[in-house]
């Protein structure tokens, strides 16, 4: 599934995910969100090799303990958190930005 999260919260997507895995379907996810992690076995990472002219590379990696996925999870939570923290501060900026391009018509 291609980026198929990206417009579903958190919930909707972990109960797309959970019920593909019940019905037994085979994921294969591309995506930049972590907790995306918790819902698969591997990670294929793809990407250049080291060498200026070699062939593009890639890494197969076995994705860690339930542990390990919760933790990348909640790293994604504080990471939001303090995304969110910062709301007061934009809507601030983007009122001012109105305020100066009315002044400026």
């Amino acid at each position: 599934m291609d980026e198929c999260t990206s417009a579903v919260s958190t919930d909707v997507e972990g109960l797309m995910y959970q019920h593909a895995k019940e019905l037994g379907i085979t994921l294969i996810t591309i995506s930049h969100k972590p907790s995306l992690l918790q819902y698969h076995d591997y990670l294929l990472t793809l990407g250049t090799s080291t060498g200026s002219d070699g062939p593009p590379g890639w890494e197969l990696s076995k994705i860690g303990s339930e542990a390990e996925k919760i933790g990348t999870v909640e790293k994604e939570v504080d990471e939001l958190k303090s995304r969110l923290a910062e709301v007061d501060h934009w809507k601030s900026r983007l009122h001012q930005i109105g305020v100066e391009l009315a002044f400026q018509k």
